[in-house]
């Protein structure tokens, strides 16, 4: 067995020779775990928590009335991060993406200060955003609608909020 070869690919080889009709459903069976292995090998932990963070899902929420009508968002609109983990965000030049419940979100870079400011509190308000972050408040009003669509934040009132 030479080292680029896994235990489970060596016994799969091995069944593979002289096998009858009646065997050939296990050495298939082989095969497949064989082949999950290489895949398997090739990942790290990193790799794991990646794909979970990408893929895991919110809890989840309504926000209304702001999710379903056009108004101005309130300066004290309370702004909860919903995500089970922080996604992980990539700029590219104009665009800030990330993945978050496995879908796939594309914003304006001009808004990276501003997301990296809700993932790092996890709650605060609207005007805190717009303080905080310098986007210009329709901007951080146009996030914030955004984000919660996707199911990323909760709004709600400060007077209503309710104890962790």
């Amino acid at each position: 067995m030479n080292s680029s070869t896994s235990q489970p690919e060596v016994f799969a080889s091995q069944q593979v020779r002289g096998v009858s009709p009646k065997q050939r459903p296990w050495t298939s069976q082989l095969e497949i775990v064989a082949a999950f292995t290489r895949v398997a090998e090739s990942l790290s932990i990193d790799d794991f928590f990646a794909e979970e963070a990408a893929n895991a899902d919110g809890w989840q929420s309504a926000s209304l009335p702001w999710s379903v009508t056009g108004d101005a968002l309130p300066d004290d609109l309370s702004i909860r991060l919903l995500s089970v983990f922080d996604p992980p965000l990539q700029v590219d030049g104009h665009v800030v993406r990330f993945t978050f419940a496995g879908s796939f979100v594309k914003l304006p870079a001009a808004y990276e200060p501003a997301i990296r400011f809700l993932f790092q509190l996890n709650a605060c308000t609207l005007n805190e955003v717009v303080e905080a972050s310098g986007v210009p408040r329709r901007s951080a009003e146009s996030l914030v609608r955004r984000l919660q669509s996707l199911g990323l934040i909760e709004l709600g009132n400060r007077a209503e909020e309710r104890p962790a």
